[in-house]
């Protein structure tokens, strides 16, 4: 038993006296909140939600992002819009790309502008449905704010196709 204590004391000093491997601990704890998270995502929602509100109050950004993600779908799109500003603040492209789809219609504020733009930093990151929702708006048309363009619709589709999404080969097709 003095065995391990004294092991546990030697552990912890190391510990201290090294602040790198102090942050990879943090990492490692703020991974291990994060994925209990996502076990409890579809069992129990809110325990899901406590663990990634945990995990994001730490500046754990992937944490952040899945309470972003879990927030749109219990229909908290503001509290949903406040985290994802967040995480694509942080450059984190799937971020960017659920903060652009709640402002086409989930927030209060209908701003098409704001998503296309939003889409086009997570598909200048090969965020393949991001290319492929500029894509689809360009090929749609938005409101008066985002006229039919099939030329510039099939370039994003094009890329959307190039990295692996198939909707985004089909809809290629349709705007030659």
């Amino acid at each position: 038993m003095k065995k391990i204590i004294f092991m546990l004391l030697v552990f912890l000093v190391t510990l201290s006296a090294n602040e790198n491997q102090e942050n990879k601990l943090q990492t490692a704890a703020d991974d291990n909140t994060m994925g209990l998270g996502l076990l409890h995502l579809y069992n129990d929602t809110i325990k899901a939600k406590f663990l990634f509100e945990r995990s994001c109050e730490s500046d754990y950004m992937l944490g952040c992002q899945n309470l972003g993600k879990l927030y749109v779908q219990i229909k908290e799109y503001d509290n949903a819009k406040d985290v994802l500003t967040k995480t694509c603040e942080a450059n984190l492209t799937e971020g960017c790309y659920e903060l652009g789809k709640l402002y086409l219609g989930l927030l209060d504020e209908f701003k098409p502008l704001k998503s296309l733009s939003l889409f086009k930093k997570a598909c200048s990151d090969d965020y393949r449905d991001a290319c492929f929702a500029i894509g689809a708006m360009y090929y749609e048309g938005v409101d008066k704010t985002i006229k039919k363009d099939y030329k510039k619709a099939r370039k994003f589709f094009k890329k959307s196709c190039e990295l692996n999404n198939e909707m985004g080969c089909e809809y290629m097709k349709k705007c030659d």
